[in-house]
């Protein structure tokens, strides 16, 4: 892999790791000033449109931005597969899905709700992808991804809940996503390409 590549890999990796870290910080600290806020009684968005706005907007913002810069890593370091297209799109895309979540709040009606959807199955279905295009160099990094996408869907669709009260499962998507993020971009860092076998710096 060229230098330039392998430092847009290693930059890529690092957004991969802050902006999880970023989010579920803010998103967290939101819900420790929001007395008012319950679990099993509120979606997250709620915190959007709240006096915790301010933090849990900025922190999806932050996140989504820096997920797209992750996606740009990614696609570098795919450079051995014509499918690093559709792999970086994926991955980008969903990345802007959620900033535009913490842009356009509840207050913005459908749209809102178009983008958060937007985030919650584009970026699990990128793990999909992704696993399909590494299963041949790496297959249990793929068998990961790929179980991890799939918990992420079941976490967003399948958890019970109450109607309209979101949180436990989009909390629980946003900590799987989140973990494959960070555990892919702590790699990708540190060593300048993606872990499957079969690509080097």
């Amino acid at each position: 892999m060229p230098e330039g590549s392998s430092r847009l890999v290693r930059i890529g990796g690092a957004a991969g790791v802050i902006g999880p870290v970023i989010a579920l910080t803010l998103v967290f600290y939101s819900v420790s000033i929001s007395p008012w806020f319950s679990w099993q009684g509120n979606a997250l968005s709620d915190l959007g449109v709240s006096s915790a706005a301010v933090y849990f907007n900025n922190g999806l913002i932050a996140e989504g931005c820096l997920n797209f810069v992750f996606a740009v890593g990614v696609f570098a370091a795919f450079d051995w597969t014509r499918l690093k297209i559709p792999v970086g799109l994926l991955v980008g895309i969903s990345g802007v899905s959620l900033a535009f979540v913490g842009v356009f709040t509840e207050h913005s009606g459908s749209l809102h709700g178009e983008f958060a959807l937007g985030f919650f199955i584009l970026y699990p279905l990128s793990l999909l992808v992704i696993a399909g295009v590494c299963f041949r160099r790496g297959r249990l990094f793929a068998a990961l991804s790929a179980i991890m996408g799939i918990a992420a869907l079941v976490a967003i669709f399948l958890t019970p809940h109450k109607s309209g009260a979101l949180a436990i499962p989009e909390i629980l998507e946003a900590l799987i996503l989140s973990a494959w993020s960070v555990g892919v971009g702590v790699f990708m860092a540190a060593r300048g390409r993606f872990p499957v076998r079969g690509t080097t710096t």
